[in-house]
């Protein structure tokens, strides 16, 4: 919706660090931030997890990780 002007948005900075980058967003409270929200991924604790979740959870912290410090600097600029 803030793409195509229909008003302010709050969204995950690491999500809309490109758009801003290109000049397609821009920041309106860069004074302000809103307190970081922890992410927890949950599964049913046992012996033989599943291929599938641990590609999921290893692909989600990977992605986490490598936004860090993408997101720090869009956040100071």
């Amino acid at each position: 919706m803030g793409l195509t002007g229909l008003g302010v948005v709050h969204a995950l900075t690491f999500l809309a660090a490109m758009h801003i980058e290109s000049g397609a967003l821009e920041p309106a409270f860069s004074d302000w931030w809103a307190d970081a929200i922890p992410v927890y991924v949950v599964y049913p604790p046992n012996r033989h997890l599943s291929a599938k979740v641990r590609v999921f959870v290893d692909w989600l912290a990977t992605l986490f990780a490598k936004n860090e410090a993408a997101v720090q600097s869009v956040i100071r600029t």
